[in-house]
């Protein structure tokens, strides 16, 4: 697991190539940012080749509008930890059982 705050599209994507990724957190903070994130996610996503990965969202973008999370291609939207934990655990059950 790993955070990085100035991560680019580019280096997340290179981090979902290497195949050791089962979930990628994306936070935004403002709704003006939501197209920048929608093409992030579509390059995790034709990065995964094949392989399921848990894409989840949240940050103030999402507070009160879940909905955006399909918006932008994201599998799911917490809005803390225990949250983001419990989506994960409805998505990647077999991983939440062995991790």
């Amino acid at each position: 697991s790993r955070f990085d705050p100035t991560a680019t599209t580019a280096s997340i994507v290179k981090e979902v190539g290497t195949g050791t990724l089962d979930v990628v957190g994306l936070s935004c903070a403002a709704e003006r940012y939501l197209d920048d994130l929608q093409r992030c996610i579509r390059a995790v996503r034709a990065a995964q080749h094949g392989r399921q990965i848990c894409l989840l969202v949240g940050g103030k973008a999402f507070s009160g509008r879940p909905e955006l999370a399909r918006r932008v291609g994201a599998d799911a939207t917490a809005q803390d930890a225990p949250g983001a934990l419990a989506a994960v655990a409805r998505l990647l059950p077999a991983a939440a059982t062995t991790h």
